[in-house]
C-alpha cells in the first residue's frame, strides 16, 4: 500500500494502516506454492481518526484566505481557528495550497503548513501580552492617562515613532489606536522580568506540542532581558512567533487565563473501540481571570473605535488586535516586506472562537486593520451563524459612548498615575468601565478556564 508522506497521515500511519495478513508458504516438489496449515491470520483494519477540524469552518477559512490573498496581492497567508476552552483546532488553512492526491506535483512552498512552520514578528498583535503584564503587576490602569511623547520615544540609539503623533492617551485608547510609545512605556512599567516570564508562560519560543509534525518553536531572546529587549518585545518586535502560538495565546486570554496545548485528533476508533486522544494534562494558568477580562475589554475597544473596526460583526461583541510587522532580510528589516495580521475573539464576553488571520507581503495595503481584519469578519460572522451562537446582550454599536473627563483627584493606584474617570464613578473610586472586572454569570468562562 501507499505510505503517507506528511501531515496527520504520516504521524498516524501505523494506526491508520492496520495489520495485513501474513502467510507462511512452502514449495512442493513441483515448485507450487502451498500454504502451511494454520498460518493464515486475520487482517486487522486500520483505525478511523476523528479530528477536531470542523469541515464547514475549515471551508470558510480556506475561502476567505484565498480571496484575501488574491485581492491584496499577497504572496501567502494562514488562518488558525481554535475553540478557546481547550484549544481544539477547528480550522487551519495555508495558502498557497496543494492537492494531497497529487503530492509530488507540488513544491515545498505549496506544501508548507504556514500555521505552524512560518515564524514572523507579531507586531502590534503582541501588545495584549504587554497589557497583561502591566495589569498583572498592577502598574497600569485601563483609564490611566499616558504621555505618548507626541508619537516618539528613544530606545537605545533608535527613535521609535507612532503612526500618528499622539500627545496623551488613556491606556485603553492607546491600545485601541495601537500606540507603540505607550506599549513600550507599559512594558517598562511591568518590568523586564515580568515580560520575559509572561512570554515564556504563554508558550512563545517553544513548540506548542500539537499532534502534528514539523512545528517551528519561534524565536525568543534567551538571555536575561534588558530594558531595550523589553521595549522592542512590548510592541511585538525582536522576537518571532508562529500563527498557532499567537492564536493559542489569545485562546488563553479568551478562556480566562489558562494556556492549553492545541490538538487536532479527538479520538481513534477501531472495530467499535474508541480511544480518547485529547490532551490528558490540564493547562496551566498564565494570568489571573481579572487580568484576562481586563485585556478582553481593551481588545473590544480596538474593534469599537480603534484600528480593528473592520472586524466588527453585527449583533456580537468582538475583541481583537491588529498588527503590521516588518519582515527581516539579510540586511536587517525589509523596506517593502510586511506581514498584516489580526487576531480576534468572538463573542467577546462568551467566547466560542479565536481566529488568527496572517497575510504575508500584501501589496494593495499593508495594514492589518485593512487586510486581515475584514477576512476575520467574513470568516467569523458566518461561523457564528453556523454555530448558532447567541448574540451578545449589548452588541457593538448599541451602547452610547461615555466621554472620559479628567478626575478631580487621583484614584488609588501606583504613584503619579492620572486616571480619566468615567461618568458615574463609584464611591470606591472605580470607573464604570472597571466595575465588571469579573464576568457576570453566563458570560466568561468555560470550566477549562476556571482553575
Amino acid at each position: 500500500t501507499d505510505r503517507s508522506l506528511a501531515g496527520l497521515e504520516y504521524r498516524y500511519d501505523r494506526e491508520v494502516a492496520g495489520e495485513s495478513v501474513r502467510r507462511h508458504v512452502l514449495r512442493d516438489g513441483q515448485q507450487r506454492l502451498v500454504v502451511v496449515p494454520g498460518s493464515l491470520g486475520e487482517p486487522k483494519p486500520g483505525a478511523d481518526v476523528h479530528l477536531t477540524i470542523d469541515a464547514t469552518i475549515q471551508h470558510l477559512a480556506e475561502r476567505a484566505l484565498r480571496e484575501t490573498i488574491e485581492s491584496s496581492g499577497a504572496s501567502a497567508g494562514s488562518v488558525v481557528i481554535l475553540a478557546p476552552e481547550d484549544s481544539a483546532v477547528l480550522a487551519m488553512a495555508s495558502y498557497p495550497t496543494f492537492d494531497p492526491n497529487r503530492f509530488g506535483d507540488f513544491g515545498p512552498n505549496e506544501r508548507r503548513n504556514r500555521a505552524l512552520q512560518d515564524s514572523y514578528e507579531p507586531g502590534s498583535t503582541f501588545k495584549m501580552i504587554t497589557a497583561a503584564g502591566a495589569f498583572e503587576r498592577g502598574v497600569v490602569h485601563p483609564d490611566q492617562i499616558m504621555d505618548c511623547g507626541n508619537g516618539r520615544i528613544r530606545v537605545g540609539k533608535a527613535l521609535i515613532k507612532d503612526h500618528k503623533p499622539f500627545p496623551e492617551l488613556t491606556f485603553r485608547t492607546a491600545i485601541a489606536k495601537s500606540s507603540n510609545v505607550c506599549a513600550i512605556k507599559a512594558g517598562g512599567l511591568a518590568g523586564s522580568e515580568t515580560m520575559q516570564e509572561l512570554v515564556t508562560a504563554f508558550g512563545f519560543g517553544e513548540v506548542t506540542g500539537i499532534d502534528l509534525d514539523g512545528e517551528h518553536p519561534g524565536i525568543v531572546p534567551l538571555r536575561v532581558w534588558d530594558r531595550e529587549t523589553t521595549a522592542y518585545a512590548s510592541m511585538g518586535h525582536g522576537l518571532a512567533v508562529t500563527p498557532l502560538q499567537l492564536a493559542n495565546a489569545y485562546a488563553a486570554i479568551a478562556n480566562g487565563g489558562v494556556w492549553n496545548r492545541p490538538y487536532l485528533v479527538r479520538a481513534l476508533e477501531r472495530e467499535g473501540e474508541v480511544v480518547d486522544m485529547r490532551p490528558r494534562n490540564r493547562g496551566h494558568r498564565v494570568i489571573s481571570r481579572a487580568t484576562a477580562y481586563r485585556v478582553i475589554r481593551l481588545l473590544e475597544e480596538v474593534v469599537v473605535s480603534g484600528t480593528g473596526r473592520q472586524a466588527a460583526i453585527a449583533g456580537y461583541r468582538v475583541a481583537g488586535k491588529t498588527g503590521t510587522a516588518e519582515k527581516s532580510d539579510a540586511s536587517g528589516y525589509s523596506d517593502t516586506g510586511r506581514v498584516a495580521g489580526f487576531v480576534g475573539i468572538a463573542p467577546a464576553r462568551a467566547p466560542r472562537l479565536v481566529c488568527l488571520v496572517m497575510i504575508d507581503e500584501p501589496t494593495v495595503s499593508t495594514s492589518g486593520g485593512e487586510v486581515a481584519a475584514p477576512a476575520f469578519q467574513r470568516i467569523i460572522s458566518e461561523a457564528l451563524f453556523y454555530l448558532g451562537a447567541t448574540p451578545s446582550r449589548q452588541p457593538m454599536g448599541w451602547s452610547q459612548p461615555v466621554w472620559l473627563q479628567p478626575a478631580p483627584a487621583p484614584l488609588e493606584g501606583p504613584p503619579q498615575i492620572r486616571v480619566a474617570a468615567a461618568a458615574g464613578q463609584t464611591e470606591a473610586g472605580q470607573t464604570a468601565a472597571d466595575q465588571d472586572i469579573a464576568p457576570t454569570e453566563g458570560e466568561l468562562w468555560t470550566a477549562a478556564g476556571s482553575s
